[in-house]
């Protein structure tokens, strides 16, 4: 996508500061457009926090 933005998000509530993920941002067809990654130490190190906050991970 053109003029792509990318925002990293951190937990810094955790006594380690640890990436999350990444925010992805665009404007396509003058609409703005979001998505998010999850990166894989969060989601290898955390699984269990996620499991609480995205119920669909905890059915598979």
């Amino acid at each position: 996508m053109k003029n792509e933005k990318q925002i990293e998000v951190y937990a810094d509530w955790i006594e380690k500061e640890n990436l999350i993920g990444t925010l992805f941002a665009s404007n396509s067809r003058s609409k703005d457009v979001y998505s998010f990654e999850f990166s894989d130490s969060w989601l290898y190190n955390f699984s269990d926090i996620m499991q609480w906050t995205i119920p669909s991970l905890s059915e598979k």
